[in-house]
């Protein structure tokens, strides 16, 4: 009853979270952005050792380590924005020799549940998966990941999250698709890449949110598509898909025509700063 009550709370939280921030039951979420707009600091640090931290004198602030994997960064950063929001109290303490944690198995549990339902709602998973014409019972691996690309989470994460707590799918479904890795489905997609580039499938039903890359990521689209903006540029074809690698920070565009466009944005690798800051274009020396 008490885990019940604990989870309850979590899920109806997260969903009051996200209508503080305006963002529609059908769109996806970016956790940074909604950190700041709840007026809370959002801080990369290139530490390897950390996962992220949540301060909350003189002011608030999330510090996330910028070396983990997109997907990664999104649900610790809403992890944080969780005790945030829920726990008043605690998380990080900050004494003389830095901030100290202070937490107990119920609030960590509680601010995983609001991470998931922040990040990948039941009815905007659902409607990933109608938008996309699949069923998430029936769903192939190259789909889940597609929608876990455009949701800003990890595949395993979302593939968990529909069985364990959204219940869409059974375990056994769960247990194939877990079969599967992002690298072998992208590798099927376009084929294999060197180098240790992410790699996000962008599709025509992507709207309402940025694709968020790093430098050297590249996206993979059905083309054709007109690329605008110096931060990224088509890299090669491979079948009908058109590879788009990052180059540098900034935003750009991508057009696919009959209606269909969205925005990019860039920050450049292991970025080290302010959130905010984090997009901006590089001032060449002169």
């Amino acid at each position: 009853m008490r885990q019940r009550t604990l989870a309850s709370k979590a899920v109806s939280e997260a969903l009051r979270a996200r209508l503080r921030v305006g963002i529609a039951l059908t769109d996806p979420a970016n956790a940074i952005d909604i950190a700041e707009k709840l007026g809370v600091q959002v801080w990369f640090k290139n530490l390897p050792s950390l996962e992220g931290l949540l301060i909350r004198a003189p002011h608030p602030v999330i510090l996330l380590s910028s070396v983990r994997p997109a997907g990664r960064i999104a649900f610790t950063c809403a992890h944080e924005i969780g005790h945030y929001w829920l726990h008043p109290e605690g998380h990080v303490a900050v004494a003389d020799d830095g901030p100290v944690l202070k937490e107990d198995t119920d609030s960590e549990y509680q601010a995983n549940l609001f991470a998931g339902y922040l990040l990948m709602p039941k009815t905007t998973v659902q409607h990933g998966f109608l938008q996309r014409g699949a069923k998430p019972e029936s769903a192939a691996p190259v789909i889940v990941l597609s929608i876990s690309h455009w949701l800003g989470v990890g595949y395993s994460t979302l593939v968990n999250h529909l069985c364990y707590n959204l219940n869409l799918i059974s375990d056994m479904h769960r247990q194939t698709l877990l079969r599967h890795s992002p690298k072998g489905i992208i590798g099927s997609l376009i084929g294999e890449r060197e180098g240790g580039s992410a790699v996000f499938i962008v599709d025509r039903t992507w709207r309402s949110r940025a694709v968020d890359l790093e430098v050297g990521d590249v996206v993979a689209l059905e083309g054709p598509v007109k690329v605008s903006g110096e931060c990224i540029q088509v890299d090669r074809t491979h079948g009908a898909k058109v590879l788009v690698v990052a180059l540098r920070p900034g935003a750009g565009h991508l057009d696919g025509g009959a209606g269909w466009a969205t925005n990019v944005r860039v920050r450049r690798s292991r970025f080290e700063g302010r959130s905010i800051f984090r997009h901006l274009e590089e001032i060449p020396d002169v």
